[in-house]
């Protein structure tokens, strides 16, 4: 995700976040992010508190 902050600064991107996903690391732009829903997994949140242990 690193790298692809870097790509984006050194092409002057402005208001780009970057994530990832099934397909791999992406960015879109930020207000597009912002206006998705998200959906809160509450099993997977359940899941990883106890393999943090």
């Amino acid at each position: 995700m690193g790298a692809t902050a870097v790509k984006l600064l050194n092409n002057s991107a402005r208001k780009r976040v970057i994530g990832v996903n099934s397909s791999g690391i992406f960015d879109m732009d930020l207000e597009e992010a912002i206006s998705i829903k998200k959906i809160f997994d509450e099993t997977t949140y359940e899941l990883t508190k106890i393999l943090s242990i």
